[in-house]
C-alpha cells in the first residue's frame, strides 16, 4: 500500500482498502507535547521532594576543595 494524500481533507493519507474497510491516516489530532513526561517527573519531584533530599546526600564543601577552577 502506497499512501496517497486525499484532496478532502488537509493532513489525511489514503493507504487503500483492507479488506471492505479503508484504511485511512489522519493526523489533524492537535497538538502534541514532547515533554509531557517531564512534567509528570517535575511534579513528583515537587511532591517527594526527591531532588531536595539526593542534594542533602552531598558534601558541598567537599566537593568544593576536589574542583579546580581556573580563570584567565
Amino acid at each position: 500500500m502506497v499512501p496517497s494524500k486525499t484532496e478532502s481533507q488537509p493532513g489525511t493519507y489514503q493507504f487503500g482498502q483492507l479488506g471492505r474497510r479503508q484504511v485511512i491516516a489522519d493526523f489533524s489530532g492537535g497538538q502534541i507535547t514532547s515533554d509531557a513526561g517531564l512534567v509528570l517527573i517535575a511534579q513528583l519531584d515537587r511532591h517527594y521532594q526527591i531532588t531536595q533530599r539526593l542534594a542533602k546526600c552531598f558534601d558541598l564543601k567537599t566537593i568544593e576543595t576536589l574542583s579546580e577552577f581556573s580563570t584567565p
